[in-house]
């Protein structure tokens, strides 16, 4: 769906590469919204925090357009998954917040 990009790269970058139109949007507690088409990605909170809305935006949204119709549970778990092959290399690594790397077990980031 992403084209073959490495998830270290940008999340917005890897969702226009997809397909998806991304729009800034001001909700409560610096959540998101997606659609088959559309990622919102909140526009408060620092640069990292606005990376990892993203990608967990793109993930419902990659989820919808297969018919996955998972909790939000399930859908941060994802998210950690994504971040810890993004967090293989220091530049993915950076483009998350660090309580994030911090979430994701260390022995899926190598060290």
């Amino acid at each position: 769906e992403c084209g073959g990009h490495e998830l270290s790269e940008l999340p917005g970058d890897l969702a226009r590469t997809a397909g998806f139109r991304v729009r800034g949007i001001y909700l409560p507690g610096r959540c998101g919204a997606s659609t088959r088409d559309v990622l919102w990605i909140p526009l408060r909170g620092d640069a990292r925090e606005r990376n990892l809305a993203c990608a967990h935006e793109l993930l419902h949204g990659l989820g919808l357009r297969l018919g996955l119709y998972l909790n939000e549970t399930d859908w941060w778990l994802c998210t950690a998954a994504f971040v810890a092959v993004a967090a293989q290399s220091e530049e993915g690594a950076l483009l998350y917040p660090f309580w994030m790397l911090e979430a994701v077990p260390s022995h899926l980031i190598p060290g």
